[in-house]
């Protein structure tokens, strides 16, 4: 297959465990921009905190927030917002049977937590701390809780009508909109840039690259991905530690 553009996942994937981008991959990159393939990074990351990251690769495209929100370059270009009944509403349930859950809502003016504790995660971004006494009034794309009772959260969704999953390894789920997700955000990106799924060369390591890299034209994992989505891929590149996406890209794409 000719691959027109190439999509990877950040943390896990494209990134060392030690959350840096290789020098090799950044040339990879940039290759590919020469040989004018399209590039783009699908992250569950807000777009500020994915931005050092960019700044390196220079993707065209950058799908984050878990496919919520869409970028080319600095510029928005769509989403997929939960809608402010069902962000307050799961907001409140959320808090009403797990009083001291962390939570964190992606709006359009930046993340909203209800802690302050900082990590690798939160340090990048723009974030505001809240009580969520308040119901938002501001488009909200993405809600991640912490909980001390996930048990409840299934139900929670399901009365929402969204989609819920777990990340990998970690005590930190995220509700989206049911349509949402990396592959719809790329499936819709792909129409307007005219650059069918088929061309589509896919990188991932976690379940929420699953969809990804099942259904894109060319998908790969890399050796350090989740058994299931080694499984579902087509070929599985080395570690991201091993600069496995860029090693992929210069021997099979470039």
């Amino acid at each position: 297959m000719k691959v027109k553009m190439i999509v990877t996942d950040l943390d896990f994937t494209v990134l060392h465990s030690d959350r840096s981008v290789s020098e090799y991959t950044g040339k990879v990159f940039a290759e590919c921009r020469r040989q004018g393939i399209l590039t783009a990074v699908a992250t569950a990351r807000f777009y500020l905190g994915a931005k050092s990251f960019l700044d390196v690769l220079k993707p065209d495209y950058a799908i984050t927030n878990d496919g919520t929100m869409v970028y080319e370059g600095e510029k928005f270009l769509f989403g997929f917002p939960l809608g402010k009944d069902r962000a307050n509403f799961l907001i409140r349930r959320i808090l009403e049977g797990d009083p001291k859950a962390r939570l964190s809502v992606s709006t359009d003016q930046g993340v909203y937590r209800n802690y302050t504790r900082i990590d690798y995660v939160t340090a990048p971004y723009a974030h505001m701390y809240t009580s969520f006494e308040a119901p938002f009034r501001e488009r909200v794309y993405k809600v991640v809780v912490e909980p001390e009772r996930p048990e409840l959260l299934n139900a929670y969704a399901e009365e929402a009508g969204c989609r819920l999953f777990r990340y990998r390894d970690e005590n930190r789920y995220a509700f989206l909109m049911s349509e949402a997700g990396k592959f719809s955000a790329l499936a819709v990106l792909g129409e307007r840039i005219q650059v069918e799924l088929e061309e589509t060369a896919a990188f991932g390591d976690d379940i929420n690259d699953f969809e990804m890299i099942s259904r894109c034209g060319l998908g790969i994992a890399v050796a350090n991905a989740l058994p299931e989505v080694k499984e579902r891929a087509d070929a599985v590149a080395l570690s991201n530690d091993e600069d496995g996406v860029a090693r992929f890209i210069q021997k099979r794409i470039l």
